[in-house]
């Protein structure tokens, strides 16, 4: 059984070098060499570490444990005396496993309504569940790591909070008075961003750091989350007024506060800054203590993404899977010809948003002519969980020589192969 496992994969790999184009042939070569790294660096979530500037404390091995509080109140004021609101705590434990690559961990979530009482605690798990591994290069967080089956909602509340941990003014190069500007990538968008410094000793440095909102740039979704407004291109027109402040305490390199203001007004519903629709939240982030021995937890990670702040589709993966089952039912409902083009177009978008898990699940479940229905359509999804799948089934001999060939093929044409897929394939 090993041999034939192994006959199969030696033929996948002489079929790819064939089909692919040089530069993805190069790249399958090499993946054995990039793969012999010593285990611990081949999960490391930043893609580059450069030089250490000195300005962090930050020491490897360490967890430094902080109090998380979050306030969301929106109402429309002048026109209503209702308010809706949302509070959350959490302790957040950041863990140091080298100068550029440090884990967070979510515990102990809280969720209440404002008015004393709690509010669901159903999101408590899903934040919990799996940590978070980010880059942190000289303050900066450049890219975070989500495990393969974080939800985008939990991803969302974590970039939150790391947008309040990062901070761009390195502490070494700061002088009292003085206002340093940059462009910084967070929750909020691209935003040019201003370091005022407030205070300063040998070990101590307090700022203000705001944001000029109206030249960010990648947060359309957020003034529309935070206001629920349609889809409705506003990020440009003079709809919306909104400010972003914070109060950042920093001692011998570690962040020990960082309380962040935000406010939203819609304009065409406001009577100057005290009416309107107005959505305002609160953010804090509070150094608690610092720990040793800890390990941080071992993390898949498939993509690299930044901390923006990522639009939550209607149709996420438990809808896409559903959504794949009612196209199969109509399948077998309507056998006509005519039917089966749309049907088979619908049932190839909805299995493109499924992780591998759900994917291998949905097609182990399905049996005759919807299995084969359901088999023609994962070449199609050019998706990392698709590739795998396909690896899947060859070795398992399920497929013929026919659509083996085809889907060899149909590899040339793949625009940004990831590197998941050519380790899928070797």
């Amino acid at each position: 059984m090993a041999a034939s496992s192994a006959a199969v994969k030696l033929k996948i790999r002489g079929k790819i070098m064939l089909s692919l184009s040089p530069w993805v042939a190069l790249a399958v070569l090499l993946a054995p060499l990039a793969s012999a790294v010593p285990i611990g660096q081949e999960q490391q979530c930043a893609s580059s570490c450069p030089e250490d500037d000195g300005s962090w404390g930050y020491t490897p091995g360490s967890t430094y444990t902080f109090n998380y509080e979050v306030d969301t109140n929106t109402a429309m004021k002048g026109a209503s005396s209702q308010t809706s609101e949302v509070h959350m705590q959490a302790t957040a434990k950041i863990h140091v496993i080298n100068r550029c690559n440090f884990q967070l961990r979510i515990d102990d979530v809280e969720f209440g309504n404002g008015h004393g009482g709690l509010a669901d605690s159903s999101y408590g798990p899903e934040l919990t569940r799996f940590p978070l591994n980010f880059a942190f290069l000289s303050g900066q967080i450049p890219e975070t790591c989500p495990h393969e089956d974080e939800s985008l909602w939990a991803l969302n509340v974590k970039r939150g909070l790391l947008s309040a941990f990062q901070n761009t003014l390195t502490t070494s190069s700061s002088t009292s008075g003085v206002s340093r500007n940059a462009h910084e990538v967070d929750v909020v968008g691209i935003c040019p961003t201003s370091y005022k410094q407030e205070f300063q000793t040998d070990t101590e440095t307090r700022y203000i750091k705001s944001k000029d909102m109206k030249e960010c740039s990648r947060n359309q979704k957020l003034h529309q989350h935070a206001l629920n407004l349609p889809d409705i291109n506003i990020q440009h027109l003079p709809l919306l007024e909104s400010r972003h402040e914070c109060n950042v305490a920093i001692r011998d390199g570690i962040l020990q506060s960082s309380k962040c203001r935000e406010k939203h007004i819609f304009k065409p519903f406001s009577q100057g800054n005290s009416q309107g629709a107005i959505t305002e939240q609160t953010q804090a982030l509070e150094f608690r203590g610092r720990e040793t021995g800890l390990t941080p937890e071992p993390l898949a990670f498939v993509e690299r993404v930044s901390l923006l702040l990522t639009h939550e589709h209607k149709n996420d993966q438990k809808d896409s899977y559903e959504e794949a089952l009612v196209v199969l039912q109509q399948f077998m409902d309507h056998p006509e010809i005519n039917a089966r083009p749309h049907l088979f177009t619908e049932l190839t978008h909805a299995l493109r948003k499924l992780n591998f898990s759900q994917l291998y699940s949905f097609f182990v479940n399905i049996q005759g002519e919807s299995r084969r229905f359901a088999l023609d359509a994962i070449p199609l999804l050019r998706t990392n969980a698709g590739v795998q799948l396909m690896v899947d089934r060859i070795q398992s001999g399920e497929l013929d020589h026919e659509k083996m060939e085809r889907w060899f093929y149909s590899l040339t044409f793949y625009k940004n192969p990831t590197t998941q897929m050519i380790s899928a394939l070797i």
